[in-house]
């Protein structure tokens, strides 16, 4: 099936996310020469095909696309990423930690613990808890938003720690050229995140 409609495919969905990362990259590389800005599937698209070799059950598809910005070389399971998901019932556009950790246990989490005087002032400064939140799903078709704490020793406990903003599909402005601009502001509030 996917054979007979790849062209449709690059056209339609895989196009228009490499303008994505294209447009988007050179600010981010200004930003941090480290981050992969490249637009290329698997650097920082992930690819439409699972791995099923060990996961019988799963589609052969995934029903999800990621734009990821993470750091040249890494990995995107292993290390924070800025990252756009493309779901059928939305775009989430935000920061990711990389990793399956238990709660509290991760890299941000310890490094916030011991900054929290900085990290209160990014989050004053920012105004993170006032324009974000902490996101969860996605992949399964709905996207759950939580509030963020507005003080950094409750940041040390966030559950999910994927923070930026959700849009539905109807939403305006995801069909006009000035996403672009929106996804850019959330990348530069949230790339503090990012250096943690």
């Amino acid at each position: 099936w996917f054979d007979e409609h790849r062209q449709e495919y690059e056209t339609a969905v895989l196009g228009p996310i490499k303008a994505f990362v294209a447009e988007l990259g050179p600010i981010l590389h200004m930003l941090n020469e480290d981050i992969e800005t490249e637009a290329r599937v698997g650097r920082t698209i992930s690819r439409i095909s699972n791995d099923i070799r060990f996961h019988k059950n799963r589609p052969p598809y995934r029903p999800v696309i990621y734009v990821g910005f993470s750091r040249r070389g890494q990995k995107w399971w292993n290390t924070a990423l800025l990252y756009a998901g493309i779901y059928p019932n939305g775009i989430s556009i935000g920061f990711y930690p990389g990793g399956h950790r238990e709660v509290g246990k991760g890299p941000i989490q310890e490094r916030i613990k011991r900054n929290l005087r900085s990290f209160q002032r990014y989050l004053d400064t920012r105004g993170i808890p006032e324009c974000y939140w902490e996101l969860a799903g996605g992949e399964d078709g709905k996207v759950t938003k939580w509030p963020l704490p507005k003080t950094a020793r409750r940041w040390v406990n966030l559950e999910g720690f994927t923070v930026g903003e959700h849009f539905k599909p109807g939403d305006r402005i995801v069909a006009r050229r000035a996403f672009l601009d929106v996804a850019q502001e959330i990348f530069l509030d949230l790339y503090p995140l990012w250096l943690f």
